[in-house]
C-alpha cells in the first residue's frame, strides 16, 4: 500500500486539511480529514515512520528546523 499526504489550509484560513491518497486494490483512493486532532496525530505518526526508515548515514541538513532537530536527536541515540 502506497501513501501520499498533502496538508493545506482550509477555506476558513485557519483549519488544516489533510488529503491522504492510498493505493488500494489497484486503484487510488483519496480521503479528506478535517479534524485537527486527527491531522496532528497522523502527521506525528508519519514523521516517526519516516525518521525510523531514514538511515543515520544518509541524514543531511534540510533547512527545515523541525526536521533537522529530529534528525539530530536521532543521531545522538545512534552513537
Amino acid at each position: 500500500m502506497e501513501r501520499d499526504r498533502d496538508v493545506s489550509v482550509g477555506p476558513d484560513g485557519g483549519r488544516r486539511v489533510l488529503r491522504i491518497k492510498r493505493f488500494i486494490d489497484g486503484k487510488w483512493c483519496t480521503e479528506i480529514v478535517r479534524d485537527a486532532a486527527v491531522v496532528r496525530a497522523y502527521i506525528r505518526r508519519r514523521q516517526i515512520i519516516e525518521d525510523e526508515t531514514t538511515g543515520a548515514d544518509t541524514l543531511a541538513p534540510t533547512g527545515d528546523s523541525d526536521r533537522d532537530a529530529r534528525a539530530k536527536k536521532r543521531c545522538a541515540h545512534v552513537y
